[in-house]
């Protein structure tokens, strides 16, 4: 019985994953997708929001600022490809990191684009491609060991010349997404529990992820929670104001059907998922790319399945599952909702939906409403 039921899940994952490669797009329900290009020729509307998000043009790397309207109002070359961006608290510096297991980080006016200062990590670490500012303006960093990828965060004067002033380590093996816990005073950290060389993968028999809080002064493990499925990797996480964390998962294996989405609160004994019938995860091909919190909804991407979905936050009720080629980015707004990039070159929010002419990579960051 074990046996048949493992083939017919086989089989129902094979059917899925083929409908969802067939990279099929519809126009969005809360959008209208456009052809339109926009123009650089235009003068940017100061009073609209604007993204950012690392980006690809004829081969090249990018950190690019666009409005809603998908305006590029500035782009920044890239020694290598980026991931993840985050801004400092008072909105004067922002930096963007280098993907998994690229060794830079790059810091720049959020304004103007202007390059402040270029770092590469310390010898024998690697980049994750996340971080976060506290309210103090250090910056923590998610890294690895480069021989076998046991995490650190690295935390940095980034006003001083990227000096670094202390690090973190204890918590897992790689650490991908992190993030400062609305009390200032805990780091919440995705711990994928992926060992890689370069880009692949070592030890998916025995990989641990978790979820942890830290003291962002001490580094000590406040909180550690474990998932039920130890193939499930916790990549990216979203936060609100009352410190609910949503945490996105991409699975490692070929037989579960797992929800891939959960929630969850620091002291709580263990994550929530979300609502999700068996048919509806495997829509997302195993993999959940972002992941953002706007106002009473968590809204999920993934690249791979060709969509995005939205769940209620307090409820954890599936809402939709909207079909998007290759979209990934996924920020929110203060009052136009959220926005989605995808690897095709759209730029989507509440009001307008456009083409653009970069090929927009994992993650989007949003200033402004």
């Amino acid at each position: 019985m074990n046996n048949i039921k493992q083939i017919i899940t086989m089989d129902r994952r094979k059917f899925v994953k083929g409908v969802t490669g067939l990279g099929l797009s519809v126009p969005l329900g809360c959008f209208s997708l456009s052809a339109a290009q926009a123009s650089n020729n235009e003068q940017p509307n100061p009073n609209i929001g604007r993204v950012f998000s690392c980006a690809q043009l004829a081969q090249q790397n990018h950190l690019v600022c666009s409005d809603l309207q998908g305006q590029t109002l500035f782009n920044i070359p890239l020694p290598a490809r980026g991931h993840g961006m985050t801004l400092a608290p008072n909105n004067e510096i922002a930096v963007v990191f280098a993907r998994r297991p690229g060794q830079f980080m790059l810091s720049f006016e959020p304004t103007t684009g202007q390059s402040i200062n270029q770092h590469q990590m310390p010898s024998g670490r690697h980049c994750f491609g996340h971080g976060c500012f506290d309210n103090s303006g250090l910056l923590y960093v998610s890294q690895g060991v480069t021989r076998d990828s046991s995490g650190v965060i690295g935390v940095y004067d980034v006003a001083n010349d990227f000096k670094e002033v202390r690090t973190l380590t204890g918590f897992g093996t790689g650490p991908h997404e992190i993030l400062l816990h609305p009390d200032q005073q805990h780091l919440i950290v995705a711990v994928g529990g992926i060992q890689t060389h370069g880009r692949d993968k070592v030890n998916l028999a025995t990989m641990a992820p978790s979820f942890v809080y830290l003291d962002k002064q001490t580094g000590a493990v406040v909180q550690r929670i474990s998932l039920p499925d130890h193939l499930l990797s916790i990549r990216h996480l979203a936060v609100d104001e009352q410190g609910l964390v949503a945490l996105a998962c991409q699975y490692q294996g070929d037989e579960a059907i797992n929800p891939l989405l959960y929630t969850h609160q620091l002291g709580q004994p263990q994550a929530m998922a979300v609502a999700g019938e068996e048919e509806e995860w495997l829509r997302f091909n195993d993999y959940l790319g972002s992941v953002a919190i706007y106002q009473d909804q968590i809204i999920a991407t993934s690249p791979r399945g060709n969509c995005f979905a939205i769940w209620h936050k307090a409820t954890r009720e599936l809402i939709s599952i909207t079909p998007l080629t290759d979209v990934c980015g996924a920020a929110a707004l203060t009052a136009n909702g959220f926005v989605l990039t995808t690897g095709q070159g759209k730029l989507a929010s509440k009001n307008s939906a456009v083409n653009t002419q970069w090929a927009w990579d994992n993650h989007l960051m949003a200033i402004g409403s």
